[in-house]
């Protein structure tokens, strides 16, 4: 955990007076945003009276080669945490509106593995590497403002201008601490925050409609989750050329 925590191109360093000042300003900024409307002030009450840093730590991943370590934070508690919760369930309906290989579940897999063709073709499982923090704000928040722009205005719990505005500032604000020490992430999406998983999707969707599908050979299925993915594809396919188009 100590390892991952020095990449500063993801994480920096900061006192827990920096993280309490910052919560402040989270909470101050928002409250601005709330209190203009009459529905905004119903949801003063997601606002965190004493907010929490949340501690981080790291889970071994071993399946993979080398066990590498995931991190993992609960963010019960911090600043953002009760609003970004209210905020995610809008975009949730939103899922496969980009791209259709979005899968719900595991049962929902099995389903369409049934009546999956399977002649002549063979599995791959390739996956993202730390999804979370290598999804870039940006193309989060460009992501989640295509599906804003595509709903309906009643459908956010507040007018869509200041809903976005919301889930910036949520996205935005992320602390942790490990051994005594506090740390910013200050890109990528936010770990335990319940908008990451969903604009982590809605991101990948649109990476795969852009980019991703001209690669994939003619007769390729594919199902995603998150950041999985499982490719159903012609035999004959050289998986290395496909592995080396999909990273770049």
């Amino acid at each position: 955990m100590e390892h991952l925590l020095t990449d500063t191109s993801i994480y920096t360093p900061q006192s827990e007076q920096q993280a309490i000042e910052e919560f402040r300003r989270f909470s101050t900024d928002v409250r601005k945003i709330l209190k203009r409307t009459s529905k905004g002030k119903h949801l003063l009450h997601l606002l965190e009276e004493d907010p929490k840093t949340p501690t981080i730590s790291a889970v071994p991943k071993t399946h993979k080669a080398g066990i590498p370590m995931g991190p993992i934070t609960n963010g019960i508690g911090s600043a953002p945490h009760k609003l970004a919760n209210v905020l995610a369930k809008p975009l949730t309906s939103a899922l496969r509106t980009i791209s259709d290989t979005h899968i719900r579940n595991s049962t929902d897999r099995i389903q369409k593995l049934h009546t999956t063709d399977f002649t002549n073709k063979k599995l791959i499982s390739p996956d993202v590497i730390a999804l979370y923090t290598h999804t870039s704000l940006a193309d989060a928040i460009s992501a989640i403002q295509r599906v804003i722009d595509n709903i309906d205005e009643t459908t956010p719990p507040i007018n869509k201008r200041d809903y976005k505005q919301l889930v910036e500032k949520c996205l935005k604000c992320a602390f942790y601490t490990f051994n005594g020490k506090t740390h910013q992430q200050h890109d990528g999406l936010p770990i335990g925050s319940p908008l990451s998983a969903i604009a982590a999707c809605l991101a990948m969707e649109i990476l795969e409609q852009n980019n991703y599908k001209q690669f994939l050979p003619d007769g390729t299925t594919c199902f995603t989750y998150v950041e999985d993915y499982l490719l159903i594809i012609p035999k004959d396919t050289d998986t290395e050329i496909l592995s080396h188009n999909l990273n770049k």
